[in-house]
């Protein structure tokens, strides 16, 4: 029994209040907490998912009947949690509720309870779903969870912001600057590259929703399987538009335009794709967080023992950063 723990979670299908034996090394070295962890009991079967904490806490339990759903969702979290953090990251703009999670969040840190009951005001929100949606911001070091003594609950802290810009091609420019081939086209390259750049710096600064708005098409040009490859070849310098054509379709590379990321230079009557900008992901300690947290508490909007929290957190992770 020293290698086992008893936990202790209710079952909403069979109406019984289930005792389970797991083994304390199970929560050992997770890359985050909470953790999946599935029990099928009962007659019919039906599934339990359960997550736990690094004490083996029981912080979450949804019940299945269907046996193939509570597979599919283990399936979703084992996908979430194998995600590249380029993935992770995109994943937070790619969907509408998490996105409005981590947006909630950069506002100043949340107990569980009030980040439930914010979503609860969106029709597409599902209670048992929270710990999938919060996922890939915890994985990707942007938020942290913590039990907080004085407020008796767990509490959500942005750690690190992040954001993803355009930035210059440089292998390309050095093309067009330096190879004989090109080099007669390098004003009309550099003119059109800067101006898509300035067009991106102004939509991007007009507003948070057309800040968002960029974000998610940098972000699907920068993961998606099918403008991933073009971007790949094109990061090697101009290719032949037949080329791409062999690993591409017309449609990928007219987004790619039509969103200031490509070029079309015609050279001897062979026309040829030449990349305009690449990307940059960069994280940041979000230290705005620090005057909301000073309105938050004059106003007595929140408790200082959350506000004090967060101030440790940011301080922390300044000193790591030095």
């Amino acid at each position: 029994m020293g290698n086992i723990k008893r936990i202790y979670a209710r079952c909403s299908v069979c109406q019984k209040q289930l005792t389970l034996e797991v083994p304390i090394d199970i929560a050992k070295d997770r890359e985050f907490y909470p953790f999946e962890y599935i029990n099928i009991h009962g007659s019919p079967e039906h599934a339990l998912m359960l997550f736990l904490d690094q004490n083996l806490a029981v912080r979450d339990a949804i019940a299945y009947t269907d046996l193939s759903i509570v597979k599919k969702k283990g399936r979703q979290f084992e996908t979430l949690i194998r995600m590249s953090e380029i993935d992770s990251q995109a994943s937070i703009y790619s969907d509408p509720l998490r996105l409005k999670l981590y947006l909630k969040l950069t506002q100043g840190p949340q107990l569980e309870e009030d980040l439930l009951d914010y979503l609860k005001q969106f029709p597409n929100f599902v209670e048992g779903e929270f710990n999938m949606l919060i996922l890939p911001l915890i994985k990707t070091g942007l938020v942290r969870n913590l039990w907080l003594k004085e407020s008796f609950g767990v509490c959500y802290f942005l750690e690190k912001d992040f954001s993803i810009f355009r930035m210059p091609a440089k292998k390309t420019i050095e093309i067009f600057s330096e190879d004989s081939k090109f080099k007669p086209f390098r004003e009309s390259y550099l003119k059109t590259m800067n101006q898509n750049l300035l067009k991106y710096k102004q939509r991007f600064s007009s507003g948070s929703d057309a800040q968002i708005a960029e974000t998610q098409i940098c972000f699907e040009m920068r993961t998606k399987l099918e403008y991933l490859k073009l971007f790949n070849l094109l990061r090697t310098g101009p290719q032949p538009l037949n080329t791409l054509l062999k690993d591409a379709n017309e449609y990928n590379l007219k987004e790619m335009e039509k969103n200031g990321f490509i070029m079309y230079v015609t050279i001897k009557s062979e026309p040829y794709v030449a990349l305009l900008a690449d990307f940059l992901v960069k994280k940041f300690l979000p230290k705005y967080l620090i005057e909301i947290l000073a309105q938050k508490l004059e106003k007595k909007e929140i408790p200082r023992e959350i506000a004090a929290t967060q101030l440790q957190l940011l301080f922390e992770a300044e000193s790591l950063k030095a």
